[in-house]
């Protein structure tokens, strides 16, 4: 890149990741026109493909970014935002058609009750300190907003506009300091009206709302009981080791049922829950890196078995861990005709 100009790229030939006999043939196959031997053509086809290792593609693709943002003026962090933006696309766009599918007639009345609907379910999420299921929500909430208004951008604006605002009550009554909320507000109403696109505008959201959550969760923790903070701190720094309530309430110097009806009483969800939250938030983090295979992850994540590790991923995210780290590396595009 020069001047955020397109100069160059690199072309790879195709490979593929997984073994050729992993793929289900048969769907593929119906696909394509023609007699059985297509079957048989395809299946030569995809054997002569190299397979290499996710891990390798994972390096590879890991060293050519950093050379790429050596010889790019200014460097390619701009791709980042790119990447972001296309990751979160995706999200709204699957929660869009969600939407359509099951309001196929959205009348306006409809649309405000849908909508305010989900205004008091993100709400409820965000005061009950549930920070992922919270964003999770704010996507299907932005898809109900860009169904009505997805060709007309100061409406869109407007929209987005009143969720902040709504969003910023809500911080106040779950313990966030005023001051905090519009200082956060006033810096991001100057961005709001120099946002020019959709997609932009989706991704100006989601950073609103992170940070109006994140200032909720770092408030309340400022007003919680001192023994209950030892205890959330001793969490946050042994979470890869085999922890268990009666270890973390020894270490608040409380007994292990007053430690965890306090610790249900101030978060809002059980230790166990919150330590799996804890430990699939830094795995999320592990996962961005290459150089650590799956296996290490879960380790380090407290979780001695692989395979477990995976399914308690899997439960939380939604997809498997391997398929996170697919989606981190190599984002689908959205192919239009």
């Amino acid at each position: 890149m020069d001047s955020n100009n397109l100069v160059g790229c690199l072309l790879a030939s195709p490979f593929l990741m997984v073994d050729p006999s992993d793929l289900n043939l048969e769907e593929l196959a119906s696909f394509l026109q023609g007699p059985s031997a297509v079957r048989k053509k395809l299946h030569n086809a995809l054997a002569a493909i190299p397979v290499v290792k996710e891990k390798e593609v994972n390096r590879a693709a890991q060293k050519l970014f950093e050379l790429a943002g050596e010889l790019s003026h200014p460097d390619l962090s701009c791709l980042i935002r790119v990447r972001e933006m296309h990751d979160l696309q995706g999200k709204v766009s699957e929660e869009i058609q969600a939407v359509k599918a099951a309001n196929p007639d959205l009348t306006p009345s409809k649309f405000f009750k849908l909508s305010y609907d989900t205004e008091r379910e993100i709400i409820q999420k965000i005061c009950s300190g549930e920070r992922e299921k919270a964003k999770e929500i704010l996507n299907k909430l932005l898809a109900i907003i860009l169904s009505q208004y997805l060709s007309d951008i100061d409406l869109l604006k407007v929209s987005v506009l009143e969720l902040v605002v709504v969003i910023s009550r809500a911080a106040v009554e779950a313990g966030a300091k005023v001051e905090d909320i519009l200082g956060l507000k006033y810096q991001y109403l100057a961005e709001l009206w120099n946002i020019e696109n959709q997609e932009e505008l989706c991704l100006w959201t989601v950073k609103v709302v992170d940070n109006v959550i994140e200032n909720i969760y770092h408030s309340r923790n400022i007003h919680l009981d001192s023994r209950l903070k030892k205890g959330l701190e001793f969490i946050d720094q042994h979470y890869g080791s085999d922890l268990t309530l009666e270890r973390v309430a020894q270490e608040s110097f409380l007994s292990p049922s007053r430690f965890g009806h306090l610790f249900k009483s101030e978060m809002g969800l059980p230790f166990i829950a919150h330590l799996t939250k804890v430990r699939m938030q830094n795995a999320r983090t592990l996962l961005k890196d290459p150089e650590k295979s799956i296996a290490q992850v879960a380790l380090e994540m407290g979780y001695c078995d692989q395979s477990y590790f995976t399914k308690v991923f899997k439960k939380i995210e939604g997809i498997t861990p391997k398929s996170f780290r697919r989606n981190y590396f190599f984002p689908a595009f959205v192919l239009t005709h």
